[in-house]
């Protein structure tokens, strides 16, 4: 008599089918991504993967002596992401990444969106205090505005930079301002794609500024862009710097300056732009939030993209409120591409 059959009459056939719906709903379906998630992001914010991928393959007990590392440790988190398929081993026993895990890491969207997450996971930790009263966003914790601002920008790389690539081409632009630039990857590509032009980029984490500053050197483009630390609601400060500004773009950034309720940060900034530079066309990529009902049909990115800005205190607005900001604040000119199976609409404001 097999063990199965067995334990089964024991049980019961309904306790064990219970049984197998709790390792498949629960475990599989959850928990196991939970820690399959922290370790490959361990191992991608230590370089592990990355050396995978330059060398090919680790043996986790030299890779741990040479960085310093717990071999034990390394060698039990690789060996789990062995079970899971994320990585394997070669002929001579090192670990090597599988297909999925080495698109993960050579895929901007998909880096991009390990870095955006791992951007909010201090507030994550702490949902049950902030649910509870016990911390406060914004007070007692803070997402790490470097992680989302580069894991942004490497999430929009292959998709959002190149179709606000061809607005700026039809703009005939020769300087653009990137507001919320993190650390400038895509005043880096306006560089590549338009030898003439400049670029000026402007975001509050000095952590993404600095990094963008080191990235603009290495790439030679320390003379065509111009990254700075401040806040955009400021903006008329930074008038000596932005003479040359003959288009400006945003990505995802104007949601953050929104309350749900009359927007009047949002609008403020609508204005301050308007004013500091009359006439710029303004090139606005904002997220279009569905309701509840729609992200249930039609889930994706979508519920956490949106759970992570309720968490932090944003509130993404949907299509005619920002037409309707931009009418207050006095833009004349608005076009709409709206991008519906994205959630998102590229406006193009003056």
């Amino acid at each position: 008599m097999s063990t199965l059959i067995s334990v089964t009459r024991k049980l019961g056939f309904g306790t064990m089918m219970a049984s197998r719906r709790a390792r498949s709903d629960a475990w599989e379906e959850i928990i196991a991504v939970h820690f399959v998630t922290r370790c490959f992001q361990t191992l991608l914010n230590l370089g592990v993967l990355d050396e995978m991928m330059a060398k090919g393959g680790i043996d986790p007990a030299a890779h741990a002596e040479k960085e310093g590392l717990d071999g034990q440790l390394l060698k039990a988190v690789c060996e789990a992401l062995y079970a899971r398929r994320l990585l394997n081993r070669d002929a001579s026993g090192r670990f090597v990444l599988e297909e999925t895990a080495r698109f993960l890491l050579t895929n901007s969207m998909a880096r991009g969106w390990f870095q955006l997450a791992h951007g909010y996971e201090s507030v994550l930790f702490h949902l049950e205090d902030l649910l509870t009263g016990r911390m406060k966003y914004g007070v007692d914790v803070v997402r790490d505005g470097k992680l989302v601002g580069v894991g942004s920008g490497l999430a929009s790389h292959d998709f959002y930079f190149p179709l606000v690539l061809d607005k700026l081409s039809a703009l005939n632009v020769k300087c653009v301002m990137d507001i919320g630039s993190g650390d400038g990857e895509f005043l880096r590509l306006v560089c590549g794609r338009f030898p003439e032009a400049k670029g000026v980029g402007l975001d509050l984490s000095p952590e993404a500024v600095e990094a963008g500053r080191r990235q603009v050197e290495a790439a030679g483009l320390g003379a065509r862009i111009a990254l700075h630390t401040g806040n955009a609601l400021r903006m008329a400060d930074y008038r000596d710097k932005l003479r040359d500004v003959d288009a400006a773009t945003t990505f995802f950034v104007l949601h953050e300056l929104c309350d749900g309720g009359r927007n009047q940060r949002a609008l403020e900034f609508l204005r301050t732009f308007r004013e500091t530079l009359p006439g710029v066309p303004f090139v606005v990529i904002e997220t279009i939030r569905p309701s509840a009902e729609e992200m249930r049909e039609r889930p994706g990115p979508a519920v956490e993209y949106f759970l992570f800005h309720d968490l932090s205190g944003q509130n993404p607005v949907g299509r005619q409120t920002w037409k309707n900001l931009f009418e207050q604040a006095g833009y004349q000119s608005v076009t709409e591409d709206y991008i519906a199976f994205a959630r998102t609409s590229i406006f193009i404001i003056r």
